[in-house]
């Protein structure tokens, strides 16, 4: 029987421990394990499971050292990939801020316009020779015509 660097006897422990498993259960373990010439142990992971009708305990093991460079890979994965969705987000974020001042200012310019126009006009002091520009055939564009229409009512009448 092979036993640890501290003299235990983990195989038997193993196997003794799979065969009172019901069939087709499975087990992990971790124990210490030093190759022959090693100066030092190195922990490797088993799983163990048992075939009940022919009495056998069936193990895959592996050195917990041949994970980590899988372990490191995945982690510097998810770092870069969250890294790369950042950047993604903030480049999205400025491009739709950028997009709503534009869209904004498309807005609230004719808005600002057509409403310092009828303040000057409504003070008395308007010029009623000024138009609106209609540029575009949006909701702004009929609000343009229809203010302009209103100015030559009111410039003809006047």
């Amino acid at each position: 029987m092979r036993k640890t660097p501290t003299a235990h006897l983990y195989m038997q422990e193993m196997v003794d421990e799979a065969m009172r498993m019901d069939n087709g259960d499975a087990t992990y373990k971790r124990y210490a394990w030093k190759e022959t010439g090693a100066t030092v142990a190195s922990n490797k992971i088993v799983a163990l499971t048992c075939y009940k009708p022919w009495k056998w305990v069936i193990g895959a093991s592996a050195y917990e050292d041949d994970f980590s460079g899988s372990r490191i890979a995945v982690k510097s994965a998810l770092r870069d990939m969250l890294a790369i969705t950042a950047a993604g987000a903030a480049a999205l974020l400025i491009i739709f801020a950028g997009i709503s001042i534009y869209m904004s200012n498309r807005i609230v310019k004719p808005i600002s316009i057509a409403a310092a126009m009828l303040k000057d006009i409504a003070q008395g002091e308007g010029d009623l020779t000024k138009r609106l520009s209609i540029n575009t055939k949006d909701e702004m564009a009929e609000l343009a015509k229809w203010f302009n229409v209103f100015i030559d009512k009111l410039q003809n009448d006047g």
